[in-house]
């Protein structure tokens, strides 16, 4: 199980490594400069967005948008990339060692980016190691290649309220103006061609509350978004040309579905053989108690796995609980309690036919224990689905700590 727990999130096997295109950086004047700033053909509705696969075509970017974000004791900086033409942008994490990562470079062992298109599509790449020094190239992409991620509007719903504050950025190159909406907490400032007394947002391209937002009155460019003692605002702006070739990455859910199909048929074979020895011997009820039980779990799974494949996993309620399905602590709890049962029936027969019933005796008791234990753990797991009976997510969370906390050893 915890191979199908690392798997279900994360990355599995190994691949080539790819390399980026540096920047290419634009040398304008101030004048031109501003003029290509407000610029961006698919939020203005002039070019139209296009549908991203994860590994079949190179990703480039025209703008480079570097960020500073202010959360209650924390300051990073961090950098994102927009395609203001094919309508996507990619961002890389802060910096672990100070500074800002500029630079996409999948040869490294801890490459980490984002990509996020207006369509829909959302992909995580990122590297592994295959225990053995290999970097295996992986991307995780939710399902949203075919099943595609609904897109909130950054600004929200209804009017930005204008405001009488301004602010300066890039250098004192650009000069935006306060918009919030009446109520509410965040500020927006933005910089366009012209401030009118409301703003109403129709698109955007960016993130974390900053990029391109296209209005019923025009193109602006969000600058800063600042809620409260939080803000996130943009430091800088330029026009570039990068690129980044996603071909060597392997698709993390082809693998795990793949690997999870092969698991699911040897569990079933497995199950054929160890039926047959179940109608023999003694104890045959507990032992078919264990098997029945297998094979309705195998049932489970198999559909699970269907499931998991009809939905995004960011967005889609039934793919989410289909994944944790087949990861759920609990599960493998009622597993337990039945094999628990089946092995204190065997011990029994066997002090029936021993003379050192003293051993026996000490196993038996500690068994008896161990099934204590488990059905005792089992009601507190059950009692956790029901108290986050809305929220599988929390509820695996809270299930899976309490099981790693409380989980019974065996006897030995």
């Amino acid at each position: 199980m915890k191979y199908y727990l690392i798997a279900a999130v994360l990355f599995l096997q190994s691949i080539n490594i790819i390399h980026a295109q540096p920047p290419r950086r634009d040398t304008v004047g101030w004048g031109s400069w501003r003029r290509s700033v407000l610029q961006a053909p698919v939020v203005s509705g002039q070019t139209q967005a296009v549908t991203i696969m994860p590994i079949t075509q190179r990703l480039c970017f025209d703008k480079q948008v570097n960020l500073k974000l202010t959360i209650p004791g924390t300051v990073v900086e961090q950098c994102m990339y927009l395609n203001t033409t094919d309508g996507y942008m990619g961002y890389l994490p802060p910096s672990t060692s100070g500074g800002i990562l500029v630079d996409i470079l999948p040869e490294i062992p801890d490459f980490l980016f984002y990509v996020i298109g207006l369509k829909g599509n959302v992909y995580t790449y990122k590297n592994g190691d295959d225990g053995n020094g290999t970097i295996e190239h992986w991307v995780y992409t939710g399902n949203t290649q075919t099943h595609k991620y609904v897109m909130p509007l950054s600004a929200g719903a209804g009017p930005l309220v204008r405001k009488a504050e301004t602010r300066n950025y890039c250098e004192g190159k650009l000069n935006a103006r306060a918009y919030k909406y009446d109520g509410g907490t965040a500020t927006w400032y933005v910089y366009g061609e012209r401030y009118p007394a409301e703003l109403h947002g129709v698109r955007f391209l960016g993130n974390f509350g900053v990029g391109y937002l296209k209005t019923q009155e025009g193109l602006y460019l969000v600058l800063e978004m600042e809620d409260g003692p939080n803000q996130y605002r943009i430091s800088s702006i330029e026009t570039v040309y990068t690129c980044f070739d996603p071909t060597q990455f392997k698709v993390m859910e082809d693998e795990f579905v793949r690997k999870r199909r092969l698991d699911l048929q040897r569990e079933r074979e497995k199950i054929a053989r160890d039926e047959a020895r179940a109608n023999t011997g003694n104890c045959t009820s507990e032992k078919m108690a264990v098997i029945n039980f297998r094979k309705e779990q195998l049932r489970i799974q198999e559909e699970n796995l269907v499931v998991s494949q009809q939905g995004n996993t960011i967005q889609d309620a039934p793919t989410q609980q289909a994944i944790l399905g087949m990861v759920d602590p609990l599960m493998m709890v009622q597993g337990s309690i039945l094999t628990t049962k089946a092995g204190i029936c065997n011990l029994e027969i066997l002090l029936q036919r021993s003379s050192s019933s003293n051993s026996l005796q000490e196993q038996i008791s500690c068994t008896r224990n161990l099934l204590g234990q488990l059905i005792q753990l089992e009601a507190q797991l059950k009692a956790i689905d029901i108290r986050f009976a809305g929220n599988g997510g929390q509820a695996y969370i809270e299930k899976s700590n309490y099981y790693r906390q409380h989980m019974p050893r065996g006897c030995n």
